[in-house]
C-alpha cells in the first residue's frame, strides 16, 4: 500500500501536556510546547548529517537568525551552561561557533510560520517553548529552571538520563 501511494495517513504524534513545559497563566502548555520538533539535515565539513548528531542530544536551544545567545541574560546564559543545553543558531553558512545551517528549511520555516525566534527543546525532542525574542527566551529559561525545581531536577540528573538515551 505504502509503495502505491494507498496508505492511510498516519495518526498524528501526540502533543504532550504533562511534565517539564512552558505553560500559559491558565497552567495549560503554551504552544508550542508539547509539540514533536522538527527534525532535519544540516552540513558538517564532512558531508551532511542529523540535526541531534551535529548539534548533540539533550536540551537544546534553537536560535533563528537576528537572535544570539549574547541577547540572553547572564542568568539564562549560566544556567544554559550549567545544564549544558547545546545552542543551535540558524544561519546560511557554518560562520560562528553555534553555527547550523538549516538545509531543508525545517526549523526556519517551523519557527517563521509560528513567528518565533527561539526553540527551547526538551532531551525527547519534544518542545518545552517557543520565544518571539531575547525577553521572552529569557523567560522561558526562568519557566524551565523553576520547573526543574519544582520536580527536583537536577544537573546530574539531567545527565544521567541523556546518558541512558544514549
Amino acid at each position: 500500500m505504502f509503495l502505491s501511494g494507498n496508505a492511510p495517513k498516519p495518526a498524528p504524534f501526540p502533543i504532550l501536556t504533562d511534565g517539564l513545559l512552558n505553560r500559559a497563566a491558565d497552567g495549560a502548555p503554551a504552544a508550542p510546547a508539547g509539540q514533536l520538533s522538527p527534525h532535519g539535515l544540516v552540513p558538517t565539513e564532512f558531508g551532511v548529517a542529523r540535526f541531534d548528531e551535529v548539534v548533540g542530544l539533550g536540551f537544546v536551544l534553537v536560535l533563528a537568525p537576528g537572535i544570539s545567545p549574547a541577547q540572553l541574560s547572564k542568568a539564562s546564559r549560566d544556567f544554559l551552561v550549567d545544564l549544558d543545553v547545546h545552542v543551535a543558531a540558524l544561519s546560511t553558512a557554518l560562520n560562528g561557533p553555534n553555527a547550523v545551517v538549516d538545509l531543508q528549511g525545517k526549523y526556519t520555516s517551523y519557527m517563521a510560520a509560528a513567528g518565533l525566534q527561539a526553540l527551547l527543546i526538551r532531551p525527547d525532542f519534544y518542545i518545552f517553548g517557543g520565544a518571539r525574542d531575547a525577553a521572552s527566551t529569557d523567560r522561558q529559561i526562568d519557566g524551565l529552571r523553576a520547573q526543574m525545581t519544582k520536580f527536583g531536577f537536577s544537573r546530574q540528573g539531567t545527565q544521567a538520563l541523556q546518558a541512558a538515551a544514549q
